[in-house]
């Protein structure tokens, strides 16, 4: 069971896009087929994964850790009740822990990859901080989740453009071929794909260096809470909008159908995968969970 990509990160653009039910029944499933998880609530400022699992409140949390009240972050993982998935709650005193120093995420990402652990997943914050943006480049693969809304859609697009433009200033020497571009290429209106071949004109050398940077950056597309062919079609054509505009080949995992066994699991304080097995959201999920476990495997 060996992965190439064993830390995956969701993100999501705007709140309410049920990204930590999805953590939980993901985690629960992976569980299932017999990976060892742990799933780290990285939502600093409102952490609520741990209410997903029926768990009332965490003996310990992430802050623990970035305060270093412990040194190993394998510490601070508890047990849940589904055999094999343990969890890392988010901070529940979030004044201080949301705000983290570039370092201490550099800590957080180092000692994940040494959980005994098949899959780590990570169920990020809302929203483009700083602090979402460098934990989701710093995970081996992710996705992002959206709703088949405007608001939603559009927020998903101004994540992944951040995301974009966050991994090409990353490359040594950026700063230096900055000075040298544009004004109007610092626009926020700019694409990422006319970006690039703005820079190719400029210098043939960093736009091969830059297509470079972004070919394994491929997180994967979820549509949450479809009800209609229409928003099941969003998917597809997300991915041509991301195509076209950002120059990236991105996988649409699937779509997850809109029903009431979903809220119902979540007054439940369960996963609705176990709540409702055979519910049409479940099957959903075990379908883009197997998604992104094709994403993750060692090439043979």
């Amino acid at each position: 069971m060996i992965l190439d990509r064993k830390i995956w990160a969701l993100a999501s653009g705007k709140g309410g896009t049920g990204k930590s039910v999805l953590a939980a029944s993901m985690g629960a499933h992976l569980a299932d087929l017999g990976f060892r998880v742990v799933l780290v609530d990285a939502d600093l400022g409102c952490a609520n994964l741990h209410t997903n699992l029926g768990i009332e409140k965490p003996r310990a949390t992430l802050a623990d850790f970035i305060e270093r009240r412990t040194e190993h972050i394998e510490e601070v993982a508890i047990d849940t009740d589904i055999p094999r998935l343990r969890l890392i709650s988010g901070a529940l005193d979030p004044v201080d822990a949301a705000h983290i120093r570039y370092q201490q995420k550099k800590r957080i990402m180092r000692q994940l990859n040494t959980l005994e652990a098949d899959v780590v997943i990570l169920d990020l914050a809302t929203g483009a901080s700083l602090t979402e943006v460098e934990l989701f480049c710093a995970a081996d693969t992710g996705a992002l989740v959206m709703l088949p809304e405007p608001t939603s859609v559009e927020n998903a697009y101004r994540l992944l453009r951040m995301l974009y433009f966050y991994m090409v200033r990353e490359i040594p020497g950026f700063k230096k071929l900055e000075k040298k571009l544009p004004p109007e290429l610092n626009d926020n209106r700019v694409s990422p794909a006319a970006f690039l071949a703005e820079v190719e004109k400029l210098d043939e050398k960093w736009g091969q260096m830059i297509r470079k940077r972004m070919e394994n950056f491929s997180p994967g597309l979820i549509i949450n809470q479809v009800k209609t062919k229409e928003d099941r079609d969003l998917g597809p054509e997300a991915r041509l909008v991301c195509k076209r505009f950002f120059g990236l080949d991105l996988p649409f995992l699937g779509a997850v159908e809109f029903d009431e066994s979903v809220w119902q699991s979540v007054r439940h304080k369960k996963p609705v995968i176990l709540d409702y097995p055979h519910s049409r959201p479940s099957r959903s999920i075990r379908q883009l969970t197997e998604s992104m476990l094709s994403l993750s495997r060692r090439p043979t």
